[in-house]
């Protein structure tokens, strides 16, 4: 008698997981504008965890990195994500430049699965100080020997078959006060299987939710700090010159994401900003009713 399947553990939680919805493989972040490609005919599952909300795939778990590039990261790329050869690397170099003002000369940075370096040679144009790039799928040489006071893995994770070891190699290349900064667009409290960021053509395997990432945040011993809906924060030291820096630049921006959340994560964002020594004040009262609203189910 044949076994009954069972749906994989959440790979950031170790929890129970149900089906979530299943996707054709072709389906791209763009096929909001209209399809990419025509439909392949090849389901690709996804589970959500039960518990702290992340949604995968098991389907691409045995591929070999000859996989990747011959199905997904092929010529034919550029066509599900326009963006990433230059418009994000210039776009993103803009924005550490204004996020880390006078911080930039003075830091080592090392930005994690950069592919061919792109936002490096827009940050060396910028007058950035020490920088590397190191891509564990891409890159030939041989990974990073040192620590960096900052890592970035701009729109990474997403990718990843294995969240937690992703993080954890990332992780080890960020100095003791240093911080990974990464992108990655997380499912809202309210699920929706026609979410445009779930893609198997893109290679989106993993979609977290704020939950999802502080219970990986939790696992690896770190906090986390949800900058805005897209732009995420892991670090060690709450009291880190760099990470107090970084988080001070727009908190109304951290506590309105929050706030959208619910009160849980709204408390805890509030929490994490005192203890950086940047406490809230008026900016808590302003985004106070929307979490509580959030809760109530009301938005």
């Amino acid at each position: 008698m044949a076994m009954a399947e069972t749906n994989p553990v959440c790979k950031c939680c170790g929890g129970a997981t149900a089906p979530f919805a299943e996707y054709d493989f072709s389906r791209s972040c763009e096929d909001h504008k209209g399809p990419v490609f025509v439909k392949s005919g090849i389901s690709v599952p996804y589970d959500r965890c039960t518990s702290c909300g992340f949604i995968f795939t098991p389907y691409f778990d045995n591929w070999s990195g000859n996989d990747f590039a011959e199905r997904i990261y092929n010529s034919d790329y550029i066509r599900v994500d326009p963006e990433f050869d230059s418009t994000r690397p210039r776009y993103m170099a803009g924005e550490l430049e204004k996020m880390l003002g006078p911080f930039k000369t003075g830091i080592s940075l090392l930005d994690y699965g950069g592919g061919r370096g792109k936002l490096i040679e827009e940050l060396g144009g910028r007058g950035f100080g020490k920088l590397e790039c190191f891509d564990p799928y891409f890159s030939s040489g041989a990974s990073p020997s040192a620590k960096f006071d900052l890592v970035t893995a701009f729109e990474v994770v997403e990718h990843s078959p294995n969240p937690m070891a992703s993080f954890e190699d990332a992780l080890s290349y960020v100095a003791p006060k240093g911080a990974l900064l990464f992108s990655t667009f997380i499912m809202g409290r309210r699920p929706d299987p026609q979410f445009w960021y779930i893609a198997p053509r893109n290679g989106h395997i993993s979609i977290h939710s704020w939950h999802s990432l502080q219970r990986l945040a939790s696992r690896l011993k770190v906090k986390c700090l949800s900058l805005d809906e897209t732009m995420h924060l892991f670090f060690r030291d709450p009291e880190s010159d760099l990470v107090r820096h970084i988080a001070a630049k727009d908190p109304g921006a951290a506590l309105y994401a929050a706030s959208r959340r619910g009160l849980g994560a709204f408390a805890q964002t509030a929490a994490l900003f005192a203890e950086m020594g940047r406490p809230v004040g008026r900016q808590y009262l302003r985004h106070w009713g929307r979490a509580m609203l959030c809760s109530s189910g009301v938005l």
